[in-house]
């Protein structure tokens, strides 16, 4: 409202971006986890033409559930985009069998990697379709509390098939760390049929890419375009 705070003393950022991916690699993953293999690149190359003298540091944690192959996988913040591509263009979606995930073992390690103090600006992009096991979500919230007080905002990309308990979830990890919820409709043509989201008015349906380096962009920057048609686009 109209409350104002007065702050002392001068604060420095530099003008880096962290970007960490965290992805949901169980079997029902397998078309979002194409997707990003072969866009990944192209999002990153956006960005950085964008912000040319930015310096764009990405990281990448897969997880799975308890008792598959892997729990989580990392490959940590790094300037080499071509690198972190190269591990992600190996990776396959497999396990969970379940409908919960290892989601509160992923974001408590993903908040415990070296987001740094100085960084401009730090982003997550958690792809999911799934939430944590009921008995865990107190260490997933607790994740949440942890990223917010670093200052990394959560974007999710909620993927096919999740329900409505998973989605306030979803918004909730996004309101408390003020990210942004993004939802993949069935417009997309990836994965199975998707949950429309509870809101009031109707959102513009957009590319993914377009809705990523959008929102990265903004938080960068402290502007955020307006979305653009996914068929109004050249």
């Amino acid at each position: 409202g109209d409350t104002e705070f007065v702050i002392d003393g001068e604060t420095f950022k530099n003008d880096v971006i962290q970007l960490m991916f965290v992805i949901d690699t169980t079997g029902s993953m397998g078309d979002e986890i194409n997707y990003l293999k072969s866009e990944v690149n192209d999002i990153i190359s956006q960005v950085k033409q964008e912000f040319a003298n930015s310096t764009i540091e990405l990281a990448i944690m897969l997880y799975r559930d308890l008792h598959d192959q892997y729990v989580t996988k990392y490959s940590d913040f790094n300037t080499d985009i071509v690198a972190q591509q190269s591990f992600l263009s190996v990776q396959y979606a497999d396990g969970g069998g379940d409908f919960p995930e290892a989601v509160d073992t992923a974001m408590l390690e993903a908040a415990s990697k070296q987001w740094s103090e100085k960084a401009k600006t730090k982003i997550l992009v958690h792809v999911a379709d799934a939430p944590a096991h009921d008995a865990l979500v107190n260490k997933w919230s607790t994740a949440t509390n942890i990223l917010a007080s670093k200052g990394v905002r959560i974007i999710t990309v909620a993927s096919s098939g999740i329900d409505k308990k998973t989605e306030y979830f979803f918004r909730s990890q996004c309101m408390i760390t003020g990210g942004k919820y993004v939802y993949l409709t069935d417009d997309s043509g990836i994965g199975n049929s998707h949950l429309d989201a509870t809101v009031e008015v109707q959102p513009t349906v957009e590319y993914l890419n377009s809705c990523l380096v959008r929102l990265i962009k903004g938080y960068h920057t402290g502007t955020f375009e307006e979305p653009i048609y996914y068929g109004q686009e050249q």
